[in-house]
């Protein structure tokens, strides 16, 4: 009988490492995904798409890491562009609004502060 217990305990452990490693993929999706919806980064939403527990999250030191990065690049609550896009925006050609204090600011200043206009 003792060759029976090692063979079970043996495919519990294999099983484990299979939903761990199935995990770890939907996680790897979830968060670019988020991302590229520019969907508000958090562990939460991130458990959520992934189908994972905030304590797996957090048990994992990259995908924490990847998830605080990816959160403290948000400013606001507000839609949000991509990472990868927040950088590629090129506000020159964009002509100053004259506030009704006669003080000109650049359009990108209006859209940092209320997010994008309609």
């Amino acid at each position: 009988m003792p060759a029976a217990n090692e063979t079970t305990k043996r495919q519990l452990v294999e099983a484990a490492a299979r939903r761990t490693l199935a995990a770890e993929d939907r996680v790897r999706k979830a968060l670019p995904e988020l991302d590229r919806e520019g969907a508000a980064i958090s562990f939460a939403a991130v458990a959520d798409r992934a189908r994972v527990s905030r304590a797996f999250l957090y048990a994992h030191g990259d995908f924490r890491a990847e998830i605080e990065t990816l959160r403290g690049t948000q400013v606001s609550a507000s839609p949000r562009l991509p990472v990868r896009q927040q950088a590629q925006i090129d506000w020159s050609h964009e002509q100053p609004i004259r506030t009704s204090s006669g003080l000109e600011l650049p359009l990108f200043c209006f859209h940092m502060v209320l997010g994008p206009l309609p």
